[in-house]
């Protein structure tokens, strides 16, 4: 039988995956006998440029709790598929992708693999 993997992005911006969706794909990978591989997203927000946006709004502020949340939700994601991974007896590969400084806004790479 040929080795099959499934593939699951996940990102955690602007809102997380719903836990229930993300364990039912485990758990369909694991009946189909194929291996999963899971990448979650961190969102990475680039430094404003406004000179007046922050005397009304703290939008430095906004954008660090943001990407705060975002990497909280990587974290708590990853936590989530390592446990369903081993529950399901399949085999997930897990990768997650976060702030490494490269500045460019978006997603950039933080590594991480079960």
């Amino acid at each position: 039988m040929p080795h099959r993997i499934a593939y699951m992005p996940l990102n955690t911006y602007p809102e997380a995956a719903p836990d229930a969706a993300i364990l039912a794909a485990v758990g369909f990978a694991a009946a189909l006998e194929c291996g999963l591989h899971v990448t979650n997203f961190a969102v990475d927000v680039p430094t404003t440029a406004s000179p007046i946006g922050g005397f009304f709004i703290n939008v430095e502020g906004m954008a660090r709790a943001a990407e705060e949340r975002s990497m909280a939700d990587c974290a708590r994601l990853q936590a989530l598929v390592q446990g369903a991974g081993g529950a399901k007896a399949g085999r997930v590969r897990h990768e997650a992708k976060g702030d490494d400084g490269g500045g460019f806004g978006g997603v950039s790479n933080r590594g991480s693999d079960l």
